[in-house]
C-alpha cells in the first residue's frame, strides 16, 4: 500500500497535480472536516484564492447568490460570491458547512452538483465555467449531512493534524499545539462508505489513467473500506 500522507500533503498535491480544483481537473468537490484551528481554509485560500463564505443558521440566500441592490438610483442585480465562482471559475470556499442556512438548502444541493449551475431570482442561468469547485470546511464529521450532500463530494479529508502552514506560524509552540488540537472535541471516527457518487469519482480517476491503490487514496477510503474496494476493482 502507499504510505500515508497527511490531510494537508494531499490537498497541496491534488491541487498541484491537476486532480482537484483547476480547469480540466477530473474531481471539482472536497469537505475537509476535523479540528478547529489545524488551518483548513487557510490552505485552500492559499492554493486557491477564490471566493469565500460562512454558513450560519440566520444566513439569508442573498449572501450566497446575491440581490437587488439600489446603485445611483437604478435597481440592480449584484452578485454574490457562490455567482461570482461559477461565472469566473474559481473556488467557492464554504466555512462551517454543517450550518446549512434553511434558505440556502436547495441552492446547495445545485453549487454542488456537477456540472453545476444555478437560475437567479432575476432569471438568468448561470452554468460553472471551467475551474469552478467547491471546498467545504468544518468540525463535525460528515454524517452531519443530508443524504442529498453527503453524496456529492468526491474527496473526503480528516484534518486532524495541524498544517504545514500552521505549525509553521506556530513556531517552536507547534508540538504543544498538535498535542491539545483534540482536547475537548469529540474524536473522528469516521470511516468513508461507499456510494453511487464515490464510484463516479473512481471512474473519472481511472479514465484519467490512475490506478484503483492511487484511487482508493483520493477519495479517502480507509481500512475494510479500502480493502474491499480494490478487491471490487481487482474483480472488474
Amino acid at each position: 500500500m502507499l504510505t500515508p500522507k497527511a490531510w494537508d500533503q494531499k490537498v497541496v498535491e491534488y491541487v498541484e497535480t491537476g486532480v482537484f480544483g483547476k480547469a480540466g481537473a477530473p474531481l471539482h468537490r472536497m469537505c475537509i472536516s476535523g479540528y478547529s484551528r489545524t488551518g483548513k481554509s487557510t490552505l485552500i485560500q492559499r492554493l486557491l484564492r477564490g471566493e469565500r463564505i460562512t454558513f450560519h443558521q440566520a444566513m439569508p440566500l442573498d449572501d450566497l447568490i446575491g440581490g437587488w441592490a439600489l446603485i445611483d438610483g437604478r435597481t440592480v442585480w449584484v452578485d454574490g460570491p457562490a455567482v461570482r465562482a461559477l461565472k469566473e471559475g474559481k473556488c467557492l470556499l464554504i466555512d462551517e458547512a454543517n450550518c446549512v442556512p434553511p434558505e440556502c438548502q436547495t441552492m446547495f444541493y445545485a453549487l454542488l452538483d456537477d456540472p453545476a449551475g444555478i437560475t437567479l431570482p432575476n432569471g438568468q442561468r448561470i452554468e460553472a465555467a471551467p475551474g469552478y469547485c467547491v471546498v467545504a470546511t468544518m468540525n463535525p464529521d460528515p454524517t452531519c449531512f443530508p443524504h442529498p450532500v453527503y453524496d456529492r463530494f468526491d474527496i473526503y479529508l480528516k484534518a486532524t493534524t495541524l498544517s504545514k502552514g500552521t505549525r509553521e506560524a506556530l513556531g517552536k509552540f507547534a508540538d504543544n499545539a498538535q498535542a491539545v488540537i483534540g482536547l475537548n472535541q469529540p474524536e473522528l471516527k469516521w470511516v468513508r462508505p461507499a456510494s453511487v457518487n464515490a464510484f463516479l469519482a473512481a471512474n473519472k480517476l481511472r479514465g484519467r489513467g490512475f490506478n484503483d491503490e492511487k484511487i482508493a487514496e483520493v477519495l479517502g477510503f480507509e481500512g475494510r473500506q479500502a480493502s474491499d474496494f480494490l478487491i471490487a476493482a481487482a474483480v472488474r
